[in-house]
């Protein structure tokens, strides 16, 4: 009894403690954001207080449930495999907390794509038909109440499996079309270059990593049927779409600082993509004048570059030394300082 009792919640006290470290960071995460940019908008902010606190919910529900099966019940197969109360509210906390995350970065597409119906509807729809099976999941727990009837029934194996499925390819299209709007912004600044590059790395780790939490879950799912394994894979997800989220607003301050090449101090607090794209121009070294529409606005001295389309405007003339300020300052400053 002992053998089947580790097999079966064993693995799920172990993600728990993961579950638990990641929610760690994300309050950490959570914290950075709030303190480093005070400036952005109303809505970002918000949503970045609702998913620390949806997380902060979710975890109490993962304490709970790892709680009834290794105290509670402890030593009690019977009681074992019973579906307690707190998984199905931990599953749809999830489903939630990913729907925002996700929403989010679709609304980032929405605005590279210069609200482009097409780049966006699929995944909104994947999305919603995401959700719906993710629901649909949460209250069959509740209904059908025991493990055993729970893996082997139809019902719950074609929600999980496809809500599942639909995550991946939301995440999946959410990368490849923000790579190919970065790849389109791409211009001859070494700096911008180097920038879309860095985003790009982040977006490809990022969603990678929840697709393969999500294939890893439908196989653990469908294979592993003695194991609660994958319950606790469910609940590291949902862990990792917030930070995931929270990393993408913190790691403005550290590209900008890494184009730039400067310390925090000349940090420019940046505009965040709840907002239509904002526009900047820059000179390029030897190159056009370059207008770049961010949604994200990530500011620099030399240039202004972010997840946004960039396109290449005639050079404007240059000032006159009569329409120069500066030059007229120096002009004024020689006149002072010569003799009489």
């Amino acid at each position: 009894m002992t053998t089947e009792i580790e097999n079966l919640a064993g693995a799920l006290l172990i993600e728990m403690f993961m579950a638990v470290l990641l929610y760690g960071i994300t309050t950490t995460q959570a914290y950075m954001y709030w303190w480093n940019y005070p400036n952005d908008s109303k809505l970002t902010r918000r949503t970045v207080v609702t998913i620390w606190f949806l997380e902060t919910v979710h975890t109490a529900f993962c304490l709970d449930m790892i709680y009834s099966y290794v105290i509670v019940d402890f030593g009690n197969i019977a009681r074992i495999e019973k579906i307690v109360w707190s998984v199905g509210a931990t599953v749809l906390t999830a489903v939630i907390i990913a729907a925002i995350v996700q929403s989010f970065f679709i609304h980032r597409i929405w605005i590279l794509s210069q609200h482009s119906l097409v780049m966006t509807i699929i995944p909104a729809v994947c999305l919603f038909l995401r959700v719906a099976l993710g629901c649909a999941t949460a209250t069959l727990t509740w209904t059908i109440g025991y493990w055993p009837a729970f893996r082997t029934s139809i019902g719950p194996m074609f929600t999980l499996t496809t809500g599942l499925s639909l995550a991946a390819l939301v995440d999946f299209i959410i990368a490849a079309a923000m790579i190919y709007y970065l790849r389109r912004s791409q211009t001859s600044s070494r700096r911008t270059a180097h920038l879309i590059r860095s985003i790009e790395a982040y977006v490809i780790n990022t969603g990678s990593l929840t697709m393969l939490v999500s294939v890893a879950i439908v196989l653990t799912f469908t294979l592993e049927k003695g194991s609660l394994l994958f319950t606790g894979l469910v609940e590291i997800q949902s862990k990792l779409y917030a930070n995931s989220f929270l990393a993408s607003l913190n790691a403005r301050q550290y590209l900008t600082e890494s184009t730039r090449g400067t310390t925090a101090n000349n940090f420019t607090t940046m505009n965040f993509a709840s907002r239509l794209p904002t526009a900047f121009r820059t000179n390029n070294e030897n190159g056009p004048t370059t207008h770049i529409e961010l949604g994200e606005a990530i500011s620099s001295t030399a240039e202004d570059v972010s997840c946004g389309s960039i396109v290449k405007r005639p050079p404007s003339p240059a000032l006159s030394p009569v329409d120069s300020p500066h030059e007229n300052g120096r002009e004024r400053e020689s006149k002072d300082q010569s003799p009489v």
